[in-house]
């Protein structure tokens, strides 16, 4: 059984008005004397928290299945919302107007920094999953952190962000990878379950798993009417809005993931389709740069979108990173 609960960060006076939000799942039972560790995910642009959900879900299930074996112990994982995603937009709607708020990579860095020092995460350590994007905010919020508390890093389909790469793939023009799939997409329908079948027959939603196109239905759709459509009543439309979205949540962290592949584990999960910066990952993972991972996995069946593609399989990696002697003899 998974459990979950919804939390809402207060804002700070430096960083404006805006409020993180967050979602903590937990499984009901949790083996006693283990190691117990967070994880803390981030999402993709354009998504929402619970896109790791299906994945959270698989992962405690391994877990139970494992626990006479597993010494490491997933007790609690945290998904964090961007500020203009999601549900968390409903909660900053009006605060996202504000003069002041400024919701940029370099805000979500020092907010996923607050939140590690919040106190609301007591376990032995704090392990951060990022994904596409937020594995450069993730990356960055580790700067001024005591990374003895931080075992590795799991870095699911990243992109290693220079000024250049930003450049292409942020502000590429009508034929950007981005902009292309901005253009794909109906914004208001008459019902959830309308987007719901409209998405099961385009791209990208299609190869999604079911489970995970049923959570976006639910939690990145928002009724309307809204500020972006105050004059249509009926019907909804997704929670963040088309300018939002081509907004960059990447910072430039080329630097500072060389540094701490030196220090600390860092683990890479690829989908096996190179459908998307296949430059950028190759630079990443470029030992030649002192870039030397600790794992370099690819999920088959998967693309850039492994995390709703193969949830599944994405979960089963990341138990194996996590308990690397006891998975082979623990698949479900």
């Amino acid at each position: 059984m998974l459990l979950s609960e919804d939390i809402i960060l207060p804002s700070v006076l430096e960083d404006g008005p805006l409020k993180l939000c967050a979602k903590r799942y937990s499984p009901a039972h949790v083996p006693e004397r283990k190691q117990r560790v967070a994880l803390i995910f981030l999402p993709n642009i354009g998504a929402h928290c619970e896109t790791w959900q299906t994945s959270i879900e698989r992962l405690f299930q391994i877990q139970h299945v494992c626990k006479r074996r597993t010494k490491v112990v997933v007790s609690e994982a945290w998904a964090l919302e961007y500020p203009d995603h999601g549900r968390a937009v409903i909660l900053n709607e009006h605060a996202l107007v504000a003069p002041n708020a400024k919701p940029d990579a370099h805000w979500f860095a020092r907010a996923i920094s607050r939140f590690m020092n919040s106190g609301l995460v007591n376990v032995d350590a704090i392990i951060s999953v990022g994904y596409s994007d937020s594995t450069s905010v993730i990356i960055s919020a580790t700067k001024g952190m005591d990374l003895k508390n931080l075992p590795m890093l799991i870095l699911v389909e990243p992109l290693l962000i220079t000024p250049d790469a930003q450049a292409r793939f942020r502000q590429g023009g009508p034929n950007s990878p981005l902009q292309t799939t901005i253009k794909r997409q109906c914004y208001i329908w008459p019902s959830r379950e309308d987007a719901r079948h409209w998405m099961s027959r385009q791209s990208p939603w299609k190869d999604w798993e079911p489970q995970v196109l049923a959570h976006f239905v639910e939690f990145a759709l928002r009724d309307l009417p809204t500020a972006t459509y105050p004059d249509t009543s009926n019907g909804v439309t997704p929670c963040w809005t088309q300018q939002k979205e081509v907004i960059s949540y990447a910072l430039d962290s080329t630097d500072r993931i060389t540094e701490l592949c030196g220090v600390l584990p860092v683990h890479c999960i690829f989908g096996a389709k190179n459908d998307f910066a296949a430059e950028s990952q190759q630079a990443l993972i470029d030992l030649r740069c002192g870039r030397r991972m600790a794992s370099i996995t690819r999920i088959p069946g998967a693309g850039h979108l492994v995390v709703q593609e193969q949830p599944f399989k994405l979960a089963e990696r990341i138990f194996a990173i996590l308990n690397p002697e006891d998975y082979n003899v623990c698949k479900l």
